[in-house]
């Protein structure tokens, strides 16, 4: 269970015309969203990320070669030094020297050019004011998100577009995640400091996350041999974005994934008994069921069971918002029928109608809003595609996999 971290996803790109004003919010958060796939540099950043302990404080050196290779190499703290990773794009190759371990996985930057995801009409945009960070002038902008989900307030550099601070605020934690950059030059980068690292003797782990390949709870259902427990409602401002099947060790889990613009919820499900819970946790009452939460790094991880189905969902996002995905996940069949026969028979339509839109991820409200003839709420409707991680999410999530991943062939390359 402790490896689902891994397959959370994180942050979104957003967009506007470019016909905009540079300095409106929407033309600030395009420029900051293309500036890597036309800026080459070399960066000293000071990260602040929460621990069980307490927050730490990070210092990393990366590289960036246009339009999506990086560098990432740990100084600071004295645990971390040495941790290295090397993204072409492609592929990611992350060596961890406490364990001698060499680990290849999907590409973290994943920024394709000129993919710009649009704004969300649920998230609002702010433009604060003006700043100074690294010696550069910046922008200020707030990521301002409906469902109540985390801000984030971007430093975006005005001459570059880079964002040079980043910062993560909820209600419930304050500020619990910070991003600096204190040195930055421009220029192009030696193409050597992108080898992929091949440490001798080093241990090789294969880690892959599935793709979101399936839009439909029943492709999804008949590809992990067991019925999936659709949300019956959602937290405001979220939607579903895909499924796709997750491979924890030998167990396949259904993975279902919703986003309001900003926070990713991943949503595992699996017969309960093929996994065990990992140790520790906070032990919750969330109506009528027993759920254990956990802190991994920016994330949260909430478990349970229920009806012979375990279930975990995985976020950068408040409590709140994760505990009505416990509470709206019910793997009762007859219950999701006689609700599908309610909504039908007080709209006057077909039932198969009302369970086809459930079966392409709409929740009850939002199926009655599009079979009632109402104005559909476009923040209300599933989208296709999938966010850009972030390196530093990415990175988190590597950290808490590391030590118990199983090795794909011995030695190093």
């Amino acid at each position: 269970m402790r490896a689902l971290a891994l397959l959370a996803a994180a942050s979104v790109l957003l967009g506007a015309s470019a016909s905009e004003p540079a300095t409106t919010p929407l033309a600030v958060l395009r420029q900051a969203a293309e500036a890597p796939l036309r800026t080459d540099y070399e960066a000293l950043q000071v990260l602040t990320v929460p621990r069980v302990e307490g927050a730490e404080t990070l210092r990393v050196a990366v590289w960036h070669r246009r339009p999506a290779t990086y560098r990432m190499e740990f100084l600071a703290p004295r645990r971390l030094a040495g941790r290295l990773l090397v993204d072409d794009g492609l592929s990611s190759w992350h060596y961890e020297p406490s364990l001698h371990l060499l680990v290849r996985g999907p590409s973290l930057a994943g920024a394709v050019p000129g993919k710009v995801v649009p704004l969300p009409e649920n998230t609002t945009l702010r433009l604060l004011g003006t700043d100074v960070v690294a010696g550069r002038a910046t922008y200020l902008l707030a990521v301002l998100p409906a469902s109540g989900g985390p801000t984030r307030r971007l430093w975006v550099d005005r001459s570059t577009g880079l964002v040079l601070k980043s910062e993560a605020w909820d209600a419930e934690r304050g500020v619990y995640y910070t991003s600096t950059v204190i040195r930055i030059s421009f220029g192009p980068v030696p193409e050597e400091l992108f080898r992929i690292p091949r440490p001798r003797g080093a241990r090789l782990v294969e880690l892959a996350a599935p793709p979101l390949a399936a839009r439909r709870f029943s492709e999804l259902a008949r590809a992990v041999g067991f019925p999936l427990a659709a949300p019956a409602d959602l937290p405001e401002g979220f939607r579903y974005r895909g499924g796709g099947v997750a491979a924890l060790g030998s167990t396949r889990a259904a993975l279902l994934q919703y986003s309001d613009g900003v926070s990713t919820v991943s949503l595992f499900q699996v017969p309960t008994g093929r996994l065990g819970n990992p140790p520790g946790g906070e032990v919750l009452r969330v109506g009528g069921t027993v759920v254990r939460s956990y802190a991994a790094g920016l994330l949260r991880l909430l478990v349970w069971d229920r009806r012979g189905i375990s279930f975990a969902v995985v976020a950068d996002a408040p409590l709140g918002v994760l505990r009505q995905f416990v509470t709206s996940a019910e793997p009762d069949p007859s219950l999701e029928a006689r609700r599908v026969s309610e909504l039908a028979q007080a709209l006057g339509v077909s039932p198969d109608r009302v369970a086809e839109l459930r079966d392409r991820g709409f929740t009850f409200r939002q199926v009655r809003v599009l079979l009632a003839g109402q104005p559909a709420d476009r923040s209300a409707q599933p989208v296709a595609g999938a966010g850009v991680p972030s390196l530093v999410d990415e990175m988190e999530r590597f950290e808490r996999v590391l030590a118990g991943a199983p090795a794909a062939s011995p030695g190093g390359r």
